[in-house]
């Protein structure tokens, strides 16, 4: 059954990642990692902000 995120723990624990990986087994992959389990919400505003940075990301020569 699924867990359910209190809005109390939320809000007096702000996300923050320590850090970002790589999947071993797909190099297309990235792990992000995260202090706490993030909100749906936060899910959809961390894919737009990648959306948006990777075109700007640096590339490999």
């Amino acid at each position: 059954m699924a867990q359910i995120l209190s809005l109390e723990k939320v809000r007096s624990d702000p996300l923050r990642c320590p850090g970002i990986g790589r999947d071993s087994e797909n190099p297309k992959t990235l792990v992000i990692y995260l202090n706490r389990r993030a909100t749906d919400d936060e899910m959809r505003f961390l894919h737009e902000v990648l959306q948006r940075a990777a075109p700007s990301a640096p590339k490999d020569d």
